[in-house]
């Protein structure tokens, strides 16, 4: 057995590789917009742990963390066509 097929491919008349079985691929949208899902996942996991913090410069320091992970949120949804 060739080695592409071993890993799940075939090829095209024209020689191309295709990708057989398995899950269907994401396209680029619901892409973004997942990486827009776990960036605000991220923001709000530092703000929790900001909120557990005793030093307040670590806290401020987390929370601008989070602010960035949001306004990357923010990015991502809109090169998706999402926000």
């Amino acid at each position: 057995m060739e080695p592409y097929r071993r890993l799940g491919f075939n090829r095209d008349k024209s020689g191309l590789f295709l990708a057989v079985g398995g899950p269907p691929m994401q396209t680029i949208t619901e892409r973004l917009v997942s990486l827009a899902r776990e960036a605000r996942e991220r923001a709000e996991e530092l703000l929790v742990r900001a909120g557990t913090m005793q030093d307040a410069e670590a806290q401020r320091m987390m929370r601008e963390i989070a602010e960035g992970y949001e306004r990357l949120a923010e990015r991502i949804e809109k090169a998706a066509g999402a926000g």
